[in-house]
């Protein structure tokens, strides 16, 4: 389900995802592909070099995101050392897999920041949607 609602969101919806602190230019969506290592649905998206002379392409993996996404309704926090913990492989590509999954449920009220790095859960009724 979380896969559907995902694909129907973006990029029709949403299609750029803000920065955690809110400075510099947004990471774009670029695709939805199959992993060609683990064969499993990511969400590919890219940003701007500091320069401006070339663009980094990185991965969510949509099974990891669905993962914090019950731990979120589970526990109702969302923090970055969790998205360490549950999503490898988004992470390996780098930090920003977490601030482009705040970005999506920012943008769809479902957290709301609390802290440093911290979200509280807000709407859990569309959580639930989500993922059943």
């Amino acid at each position: 389900m979380l896969e559907q609602k995902l694909k129907s969101l973006i990029p029709k919806e949403i299609n750029e995802f803000p920065k955690i602190k809110r400075i510099g230019d947004p990471y774009h969506f670029e695709s939805w592909e199959l992993d060609k290592k683990s064969n499993e649905l990511i969400m590919r998206y890219w940003f701007c070099n500091i320069a401006k002379n070339s663009t980094n392409r990185k991965r969510v993996f949509v099974h990891e995101f669905e993962s914090d996404l019950r731990l979120l309704l589970q526990s109702g926090n969302f923090e970055n050392s969790d998205f360490v913990k549950i999503c490898p492989k988004t992470n390996s590509d780098g930090g920003c897999g977490f601030a482009v999954m705040v970005g999506i449920l920012e943008q769809q009220r479902i957290i709301d920041k609390t802290g440093r790095a911290r979200y509280s859960l807000i709407n859990r009724e569309k959580i639930k949607e989500w993922l059943m």
